[in-house]
């Protein structure tokens, strides 16, 4: 099981991020928030990771497609909820909630 050391909302207009670690290894996620003028309209168009906990540093865009269903997988199911704030699982839901969206706009643009 992976444990979920930070989550946060960013004040960017929205993006998401995750810091993860398991056996040693921690990988930090971002999910960019595109620009918008309406909350209603605001999306989501990349997934970032980085090794370590900086999830700022986005230093790889994560591919459109498997990568991105893998990572999604983690966060649904394998990420370790029992020992969460309410704060923390509510942010990580949102985080799930929206990635599991863009990559359904992923997979219909690949299809």
């Amino acid at each position: 099981m992976w444990q979920l050391t930070s989550c946060e909302f960013w004040r960017d207009g929205g993006s998401y991020s995750a810091t993860l670690s398991r056996e040693g290894r921690t990988v930090s996620l971002w999910l960019q928030v595109s620009s918008w003028k309406r909350i209603e309209d605001r999306t989501y168009q990349a997934l970032f990771s980085s090794e370590g906990p900086d999830p700022t540093r986005k230093s790889q865009l994560v591919a459109a497609g498997d990568a991105e269903r893998a990572w999604l997988t983690v966060l649904e199911h394998e990420v370790d909820r029992s020992l969460l704030s309410e704060q923390d699982v509510t942010r990580l839901d949102g985080l799930v909630d929206e990635l599991r969206n863009l990559v359904a706009r992923h997979r219909s643009r690949l299809s």
